[in-house]
């Protein structure tokens, strides 16, 4: 009863964020646990495609997996209390970080996650300014462009396209959440929301196909009838 429990929350979590599914078990679980564990997914969702996955944790604290189930990066832990950040190409780590993050800069500066080709890396960075801003970082040149800042305060996350992994908007909290689409293809749909629905949103998951989404709303937030 409770592997049938555990079975159906694994495909659950697949269906919804198969890379947030695949982190937590390369974490948690030994290797042989993890192949029985996605056979047990294929099972349940058929919606495992060529998986043929191994890679050995070798120190790593947590992964960095795109919506293909590719492990694009990983995180170790360093004595001080930050983290290294290294590349993970064909299961294989890179020899030397690609960045490293101290204890003080840690809370404010985090790997969001690679586009589907690999080629982009986006980050929450709050290095070198005042407020941690949305900050894309091309892998081929190791360039960062600032894509989204905002003075008053933090941006703490962003959406990204199910299908290429790139941004399309971000939310800003001052006072009230705000979402900004840096994408066109998103801000009638934002707007949309923002305007029907009396509070604040957060996009919790889109289907593959983005013809579904799913929205939570925060109506305590709202402006208080007249």
């Amino acid at each position: 009863m409770v592997d049938h429990v555990i079975q159906q929350f694994l495909a659950l979590r697949f269906a919804e964020q198969p890379g947030y599914l695949l982190d937590q078990v390369l974490r948690y679980m030994p290797i042989r646990d993890v192949l029985l564990r996605l056979d047990e997914i294929r099972v349940v969702t058929d919606d495992v495609r060529g998986i043929g996955f191994t890679f050995e944790n070798d120190g790593f604290g947590s992964f960095l997996i795109d919506q293909t189930l590719t492990v694009r990066g990983g995180a170790r832990p360093r004595p001080d209390g930050g983290e290294d950040y290294y590349r993970i190409e064909d299961g294989v780590a890179g020899a030397e970080p690609i960045e490293s993050v101290s204890f003080d800069d840690a809370p404010t500066v985090n790997p969001l996650r690679f586009t589907a080709d690999g080629e982009t890396l986006y980050w929450i960075d709050s290095r070198g300014r005042d407020t941690a801003a949305l900050v894309a970082q091309d892998m081929a040149s190791g360039a960062r462009t600032v894509l989204a800042q905002d003075a008053r305060v933090d941006i703490p996350e962003a959406m990204f396209n199910p299908i290429t992994g790139r941004v399309e908007a971000y939310p800003a909290t001052y006072l009230t959440t705000e979402w900004i689409a840096l994408d066109a293809a998103v801000k009638a749909d934002l707007d949309f929301l923002q305007g029907a629905l009396k509070g604040e949103i957060s996009i919790a998951s889109r289907t593959h196909a983005d013809d579904l989404w799913v929205v939570g709303v925060d109506a305590v937030t709202s402006a208080p009838a007249a």
